[in-house]
């Protein structure tokens, strides 16, 4: 909880990296196995450190405690990547590598604190993986109660404003895509 004098916070943070010999794989000569039916042939890639990038962004983070019960949180993040192969690297793979992270994302939620319950409400809004997942906006929300001081019980409420969809999709490994749904969880914490 937060104090009467604990009311206000704000955090902000810019950064700028720079990063050299970023990990690559290229492309070896083609393995040939005649014995599988149908014949394949498979690419082995060879790890190399062929690519350099920067990263630079800005992280805002706001807490107001309206009452001493109840509070609201802010978070935002904006998240811009650069990523250069050296000319002739055969890795096909490594744009991904700014593919994987959202430029955008934002976080806002209020929480109370009452006699011997909790409740929270989030909402959280992400960009875009370009030509990987859509943009979304969900909301959770989660209700607990501390039956003593040592017990809690809750029940929360996940991804409540969504149909499903993917987060992430792996373009150079053979993973499963799957798709993130509504969901309730019971939770009990003992030992707290």
């Amino acid at each position: 909880m937060m104090t009467s004098e604990q009311r206000y916070f704000f955090d902000t943070t810019g950064y700028y990296s720079l990063y050299e010999s970023l990990r690559t794989g290229e492309p070896a000569a083609p393995i040939p196995d005649t014995t599988a039916t149908p014949p394949r042939s498979t690419i082995p890639f060879l790890a190399s450190n062929k690519a350099e990038g920067t990263t630079h962004g800005i992280e805002v983070a706001a807490n107001w405690g309206m009452k001493p019960w109840w509070r609201w949180r802010l978070a935002y993040n904006y998240l811009s990547m650069d990523v250069d192969v050296d000319p002739g690297n055969g890795s096909p793979g490594t744009e991904v590598i700014v593919k994987d992270n959202p430029e955008h994302q934002l976080v806002v939620r209020s929480s109370w604190d009452l006699a011997s319950a909790m409740a929270d409400v989030g909402v959280r809004n992400v960009a875009e993986l370009p030509d990987r997942a859509d943009a979304y906006t969900t909301l959770d929300a989660r209700l607990a109660w501390r039956v003593q001081p040592d017990l809690e019980l809750s029940l929360a409420a996940l991804s409540l404003l969504d149909v499903p969809r993917r987060e992430f999709e792996a373009e150079r490994i053979n993973i499963l895509t799957t798709k993130v749904r509504r969901s309730v969880h019971v939770t009990t914490r003992w030992g707290l």
